[in-house]
């Protein structure tokens, strides 16, 4: 039996806009790999690998974002472990553990002369309000025109877990906070929330008064007026 792990990176983004006078409306995004050997040659996947004998599992996971996209330095924790189904992949008996990787988009460099993989970054959209493993639909970030409805292995399974398990721990955690900057506006913050919620939140301000202090910066007021910058409360 092989061990492996599968790694959920997620981030925010503005979505391309024509008209430069509307504000860009945010999305959510994840990153996926295309694979270039069998099973699944040619198929969107997860960044993810076998995990070495005497190696920590996220240790191996941390080493998987650095090989196959080059990526460094971003939050990691562990999700669930994919094993109940013993046919899940066909080279043999695998068990997988999932990670969610949580970080602003701007501090997301993909290194593309160390990555050994094709990787991409797609926007996130379902029509419910819960993730559902055959709901979720991947939309190409170059040109929003290639739609995937479908994904390698059970790699689906784990995104829609990862992106319930946000979703139910959100409002009592400061998971958000890993999609954000050190300093940031309330409406980047409220933006996140009700991304990975998929509603409003009422009184988004109030919610948050334990969890935000102000500070003494303003944002840069390129697209619209400054604001008042906050950082999460110690």
């Amino acid at each position: 039996m092989s061990v492996a792990t599968d790694v959920v990176v997620l981030t925010t983004d503005n979505k391309p806009l024509n008209n430069n006078r509307k504000v860009a409306e945010k999305g959510l995004q994840i990153l996926l790999v295309k694979r270039d050997e069998e099973p699944y040659n040619g198929c969107w996947t997860l960044p993810a690998g076998f995990v070495n004998y005497d190696e920590p599992l996220i240790e191996s996971a941390k080493r998987k974002l650095r090989e196959k996209v080059g990526l460094d330095d971003i939050y990691l924790e562990q999700l669930y472990s994919y094993g109940d189904d013993v046919n899940r992949d066909v080279r043999g008996r695998v068990v997988s553990v999932g990670y969610i990787a949580l970080a602003p988009k701007e501090k997301i460099i993909l290194n593309s002369e160390r990555a050994s993989k094709e990787s991409e970054w797609f926007w996130i959209e379902s029509s419910t309000s819960e993730w559902e493993q055959d709901k979720l639909s991947f939309i190409l970030v170059k040109d929003l025109s290639v739609r995937i409805t479908s994904l390698a292995f059970d790699h689906s399974i784990i995104i829609a877990d990862a992106l319930n398990r946000i979703k139910n721990k959100i409002m009592y955690t400061d998971v958000a906070f890993h999609l954000v900057n050190e300093l940031f506006t309330v409406k980047e913050l409220q933006t996140v929330y009700e991304l990975l919620l998929g509603c409003e939140v009422q009184a988004f301000r109030r919610v948050m008064n334990d969890k935000i202090i102000e500070t003494d910066n303003w944002s840069d007021g390129k697209a619209h007026r400054p604001a008042r910058l906050f950082k999460k409360r110690q």
